[in-house]
């Protein structure tokens, strides 16, 4: 996904305009750590800087769609729209979250899970 984003842009342009090294996107790219050759780890904040340098959704860049599956089969098809504009709201605010506001969110989502258990 990333190297289909990158297009015909070199490594270093493109590695810039994510404010990453062009030896990490490298790495990403390939999926594996140039030097150790392991596997590459990538990092909520380097997929949010590539979020906002490619354009894509973290889901997207993961290649995850929308969870529907999260949806109760017994949803009304009327409420669907609301939950996957809610869903996609969600991804356009934690492509710039800071750390705290990913905690805030969580907090946040932890809450409306436990209120419906009481």
């Amino acid at each position: 996904m990333i190297k289909k984003a990158r297009g015909k842009q070199s490594l270093r342009e493109f590695a810039d305009k994510c404010d990453i090294s062009h030896s990490y996107l490298d790495d990403i790219e390939k999926g594996y750590d140039h030097n150790t050759k392991k596997e590459i780890s990538v990092t909520i904040e380097t997929l949010q800087k590539l979020s906002k340098g490619t354009g894509y959704s973290i889901n997207e860049i993961l290649g995850v769609p929308y969870n529907l599956d999260l949806i109760p089969e017994d949803q009304p098809i009327d409420e669907l729209p609301e939950k996957i504009k809610a869903l996609q709201l969600l991804d356009e605010v934690l492509i710039e979250a800071t750390e705290d506001e990913i905690i805030q969110i969580k907090k946040f989502a932890a809450f409306l899970k436990q209120q419906r258990t009481q």
